[in-house]
């Protein structure tokens, strides 16, 4: 497997990752499906993708701002679902940004009728807000750090 920065080439299967994953949770929560918009959105990201033999099984969107990163979206294909690809990932995108003396915390955003956000509470993000079936969630970098043994 290998982890790297996104190609051209790779938002095809980037995008269909995302709507085998999400399409079906995101129509559930009466939210609108712009596959134009969604792309767009990503494609303004940094974004690091997990492959194996040409085949994308994961990718992780981010952003920073002055003390916190951001993770716009942490998608593993379903049969590679609940295993490290994700930690990797996000490992990866921590790793990246070269800021993490500024960081002092990591954020996301989960439906919250996706079975991620369980995974998201054992690493020990704390919900900040809940609108329109959208979890905003929060750790302390420290305390992510110890888990996924990063260097602060």
């Amino acid at each position: 497997m290998i982890i790297r920065d996104i190609q051209e080439a790779d938002w095809e299967q980037v995008y269909q990752l995302m709507e085998d994953n999400m399409l079906e949770m995101q129509l559930e929560l009466g939210l609108k499906w712009d596959g134009e918009a969604i792309l767009k959105f990503y494609k303004r990201k940094s974004v690091i993708v997990i492959e194996q033999d040409y085949n994308i099984l994961g990718f992780i969107a981010f952003h920073q701002s002055d003390d916190f990163h951001f993770i716009d979206s942490l998608q593993v294909a379903k049969q590679h679902q609940n295993g490290l690809l994700g930690g990797r990932l996000l490992k990866a995108s921590l790793l990246q940004t070269n800021l993490l003396p500024k960081v002092k915390s990591v954020r996301c955003c989960v439906f919250e009728n996706n079975p991620a956000e369980s995974l998201y509470y054992s690493a020990g993000f704390q919900e900040l807000s809940r609108t329109n079936g959208v979890l905003t969630l929060e750790v302390p970098l420290s305390q992510l750090a110890g888990r996924l043994r990063l260097k602060t």
